[in-house]
């Protein structure tokens, strides 16, 4: 398969570009229409997946939200919503009960929550600079969102605490390089600790946690390839950290048990992809995929679990 490389076709894709799609536009498919770059997180609350955004295959944002039971993909309409945007950082804020959007490819710094019903847009007395493709995830030792990296006017190291009100700059002095395209963030239950991979540089093949204060990169005598815009989420069932795929497109699949990288070698995976949005559904105990892109100008429609030994699709 020939490299293919996921900001170069959004690059390719810009130029061809109309005006976006409206937020909370309705489809009638049963699935969420296909698409790279969406973000997905688990809400413990309301106990589904909460998807939104995205690229659709021609090239447009898209602003729709939407709900996986682990059953059936539900459109939800609320009657405030973010613009249409794609790779935005989401993640679920356990304290607060919602799911927390922050930035994307509208070039806004905002931040959004999820309550179930409606997005509501927030306004933080400090926020981070206006930023795609960040990488985002839930601290529950500490009990806040952490922040990492993504693309402004250039490549950005910077980490950023959500406390529910406002933005706090952590940044301390070493941190992982910045040079890096699509990152990935997870925390490690069993750890108490948050887990950082990804990029596209040589280096990003590195792999660093975060313990409230400060960076720490890893050693493992094993890791997986550097890739971009892959999937990682923390597995309960597992009790470790699991990856998937990512560019250039492959259908490997990770764990992290705190020392060091296992491939899994499943009975069955999704096809190889990137952009793809993952999250752990914690009332079903696996982790869930949807789209992404096989890297031939296609925007996938599918939705994998993985169980014990295989992924499954289920949608």
């Amino acid at each position: 398969m020939r490299t293919f490389r996921f900001g170069a076709f959004v690059a390719t894709l810009a130029l061809a570009l109309g005006s976006p799609l409206p937020a909370g536009q309705a489809h009638t498919t049963a699935t969420p229409p296909g698409r790279l770059a969406a973000r997905m997180a688990y809400d413990a609350a309301r106990m589904d997946v909460v998807l939104f955004g995205g690229l659709d295959v021609a090239g447009f944002p898209l602003g729709d939200t939407w709900t996986w039971d682990g059953t059936t993909w539900t459109e939800r309409h609320p009657a405030t919503s973010p613009s249409s945007r794609y790779n935005p950082a989401v993640a679920y804020d356990a304290a607060r009960k919602e799911v927390v959007l922050f930035g994307g490819s509208t070039g806004s710094g905002e931040t959004w929550v999820w309550d179930g019903l409606t997005w509501t847009k927030r306004s933080p007395a400090v926020s981070p600079s206006a930023r795609t493709h960040a990488a985002m995830t839930y601290d529950a030792a500490r009990g806040e969102i952490v922040l990492f990296g993504g693309i402004g006017a250039d490549f950005l190291g910077d980490t950023w605490i959500w406390d529910g009100t406002t933005w706090t700059d952590r940044t301390p002095a070493a941190s992982p390089p910045a040079l890096r395209y699509g990152p990935n963030l997870a925390y490690d239950r069993a750890r108490k600790e948050v887990v950082l991979f990804g990029g596209t540089a040589d280096e990003n093949d590195q792999t660093w946690v975060w313990d409230g204060a400060k960076w720490t990169k890893r050693h493992p005598a094993v890791s997986p390839h550097s890739v971009s815009d892959l999937g990682m989420v923390y597995d309960r069932a597992r009790r470790q950290v699991v990856l998937f795929g990512g560019c250039c497109p492959n259908d490997d699949t990770w764990a992290w048990d705190g020392t060091s990288w296992i491939r899994f070698s499943p009975r069955r995976s999704p096809p190889a992809r990137f952009g793809h949005a993952m999250a752990y559904d914690v009332a079903r105990r696996r982790a869930v995929v949807f789209g992404g892109t096989t890297g031939a100008f296609d925007a996938l429609d599918d939705t994998w679990a993985l169980g014990t030994r295989s992924w499954r699709e289920v949608a």
